[in-house]
């Protein structure tokens, strides 16, 4: 879990970013907070998941690193859908 520290400061800085966005109201913003703590939570859950099936020992599987790779592909494309919407709105 320690892997995960990493979030905070992707966290302040969408944080500071929607603070200083005025076109958006306040509910829209919590929307936004609450859309990256969702996705956040989901590719934890999900990363950890995998882990526990897969990575039993070495050698590793190639399945747990495409699947790791997969999931990490598509929580990128998520972050990266609204932080996308949010600079062309500004």
């Amino acid at each position: 879990m320690s892997g995960y520290i990493v979030l905070i400061p992707l966290f302040l800085v969408l944080i500071a970013m929607l603070n200083r966005i005025e076109v958006f109201s306040r509910k829209v913003k919590y929307i936004g907070y609450g859309y990256f703590l969702i996705v956040s939570l989901i590719f934890i859950v999900r990363r950890e998941r995998i882990h526990a099936l897969y990575h039993k020992g070495s050698p590793i599987p190639d399945i747990y690193w495409e699947k790791n790779s997969n999931l990490a592909d598509i929580g990128l494309l998520l972050y990266l859908a609204l932080l996308k919407l949010s600079v062309d709105i500004t």
